[in-house]
């Protein structure tokens, strides 16, 4: 599937059930890709902003996804490849995924991801618990680790849950986030102790503040290397890291 500078915006009215853009490819024979060039859009829908089942490789370029009133801004899959046949999902751009009523977007894979430039602000507005995060990103369940990758610059602050929720098995790589004021969870909650000895990076200039759970929350079995990191405020603790339990001192 190639597509090219869509607008999915405004679809379904009152009680009518109406999404951006959905997209399955999952039953594929032959693991087909999914690829979204251009600046593409898919916001204020009845239901999600866009959604893709896919077995192949996922690319999207410049999505905007906000203001979706009865799901997620994105709902992204492409776990059905396999995990010994792992395929990845990567956000080229500039991404904003905001306002949503469920989270801003959801990323399961077994692939590594890179997601740049990405705001993910204020979702959770339908006041679910346990849900409602800026970003949601698992790749945990591969056979062999993949790396989880954020790179530019990216906001997840003000969401109903947590701002970004990282659950993998390989290396995850954070530069320069801003996530602040999450109502019920933490600002970044990163864990890749499903791995080995898998590291934690963050790098930038990265600000957690006022979060009802610990501003950071890091857990890993590898080596953790911070930078620039302000968590101030909050209920809990600014950061709370923990690599206790891997195999050597790191």
């Amino acid at each position: 599937v190639l597509l090219n500078n869509l607008t999915a915006d405004n679809n379904g009215t009152g009680n009518a059930i109406g999404d951006g853009l959905v997209i399955h490819n999952e039953s594929s024979v032959s693991l087909k890709n999914v690829t979204l060039t251009g600046l593409n859009s898919f916001s204020n829908n009845y239901g999600v902003g866009i959604a893709i089942y896919s077995s192949g490789v996922i690319v999207l370029n410049n999505v905007t996804a906000s203001g979706n009133k009865h799901n997620a801004g994105a709902l992204i899959d492409n776990t059905f490849s396999g995990v010994s046949v792992p395929k990845n999902v990567t956000l080229a751009g500039v991404n904003a995924f905001s306002s949503n009523y469920g989270s801003g977007i959801i990323v399961d894979t077994h692939g590594a991801v890179l997601l740049n430039n990405v705001t993910a602000d204020n979702n959770g507005t339908g006041v679910q618990i346990g849900e409602g995060s800026g970003a949601d990103i698992d790749n945990s369940m591969s056979t062999n680790p993949q790396a989880v990758t954020l790179a530019g610059i990216n906001s997840f602050s003000g969401n109903y849950f947590h701002g970004l929720n990282v659950l993998s098995k390989g290396v995850i790589n954070v530069a320069a986030i801003k996530a602040s004021d999450n109502i019920t969870g933490h600002g970044a909650k990163l864990d890749n102790t499903a791995g080995i000895s898998s590291a934690v990076n963050m790098t930038g200039i990265n600000v957690l503040n006022n979060n009802t759970l610990a501003n950071l929350k890091i857990a890993s079995k590898g080596a953790v290397t911070l930078s620039n990191i302000t968590a101030n405020d909050g209920s809990a603790m600014g950061a709370d890291i923990n690599n206790s339990s891997a195999g050597s001192a790191l």
